[in-house]
């Protein structure tokens, strides 16, 4: 992502913060055993793991991308283990930021009604998260996790792969994919509703 796409996008996010709803957080502030717990799933457990790693893998592999990794299946893991890598950097600087700063790592779905509001609270939440005190701040955690995540897998990428511009712009995927993920989990209830194949309760 070009350094104009990146203040561009904080723009977008200011204005989306202006407009987004600051309730109290319905969540109440984590303790440590529970910021343990939450980082855990958030790095090894949950689905959402196995699909951070299954699903660039898979892209990167139909794209031979990169393609000093080969094919095959050694090439399909190599891609896996470097999906699951940054996601667990990523997960440990984000969870030490924000237990030093005592900041929400939770996704926090908006109490109010009516679309607009809701997609705002989603589409800011990459970039403002809440204090223990229940204040909007800026998700530092977040965006700072993910940028240094993306150096230190430098570290396994091809040397072509470290560049400054290639690492942002990896960053910058990232955090979209992040923000399509928080969209789904603010209307997943309308989004259940809609499955044709749920079980309806007699």
């Amino acid at each position: 992502m070009q350094s104009s796409n990146w203040i561009g996008l904080f723009l977008l996010s200011a204005c989306l913060y202006g407009q987004a709803p600051s309730p109290s957080p319905a969540l109440p502030p984590l303790t440590g055993m529970e910021r343990a717990r939450v980082y855990a799933n958030q790095a090894f457990w949950s689905p959402g793991v196995f699909l951070n790693a299954v699903v660039p893998a898979t892209s990167g592999q139909l794209a031979n991308d990169p393609s000093e990794w080969g094919q095959g299946t050694a090439g399909f893991a190599r891609r896996a283990a470097s999906s699951f890598g940054r996601n667990v950097c990523l997960q440990s600087y984000k969870a030490g930021m924000a237990a030093v700063l005592s900041h929400e790592v939770r996704y926090v779905p908006v109490q109010q009604k009516g679309f607009w509001m809701r997609a705002a609270n989603a589409l800011t939440s990459d970039f403002v998260t809440f204090s223990a005190a229940g204040n909007r701040v800026p998700n530092v955690s977040n965006v700072g996790g993910v940028i240094a995540a993306e150096y230190t897998a430098n570290l396994w990428m091809p040397d072509r792969y470290r560049t400054a511009s290639r690492t942002m712009r990896r960053a910058g995927f990232v955090i979209a994919y992040d923000t399509v993920s928080q969209l789904v989990r603010e209307f997943s209830p309308e989004l259940k509703r809609m499955n044709p194949f749920r079980k309806k309760r007699a």
